[in-house]
């Protein structure tokens, strides 16, 4: 079971507690400890995360398959619920364990303890890994 996170915190992308299409082929693997095969519109929640008394920017180490452009949404309470940061995610790597970093800001300061969902948008032929993301 997914222990609730906290910021400052580095958080293991493949320690999802749900993703949105557990029995078909647009399945999320976790895969070496980060996660991978994150298509466009797919998701992930970590449950009851904790944002104690708020953070200002999220950091996320993640590629592109295949070198296309493509962002992480990163939403409370629902995969369609209040948009709290938006990344670009613009760079691949050649090496399975190389991740680049990217930096968000937030659109607001969330408090307390709440469901958070990264949304995967990669376009038609985009798939996503993610090693892991913080939020300070």
């Amino acid at each position: 079971e997914f222990v609730p996170s906290e910021i400052g915190t580095l958080i293991n992308a493949a320690a999802y507690d749900e993703e949105s299409h557990p029995d078909d082929r647009s399945r999320i693997y976790p895969t070496r400890n980060y996660l991978s095969n994150a298509r466009d519109e797919t998701w992930v929640r970590f449950k009851s995360f904790n944002f104690g008394d708020g953070a200002s920017s999220v950091l996320i180490s993640a590629k592109s398959r295949y070198g296309n452009p493509g962002q992480v949404e990163f939403r409370l309470g629902s995969p369609d619920g209040e948009l709290l940061a938006s990344v670009e995610i613009k760079s691949k790597s050649s090496r399975w364990y190389e991740f680049p970093t990217f930096e968000g800001e937030l659109l607001f300061t969330p408090l307390g303890q709440q469901d958070l969902y990264l949304v995967f948008k990669s376009g038609s032929r985009g798939h996503m890994s993610v090693d892991s993301f913080q939020f300070d």
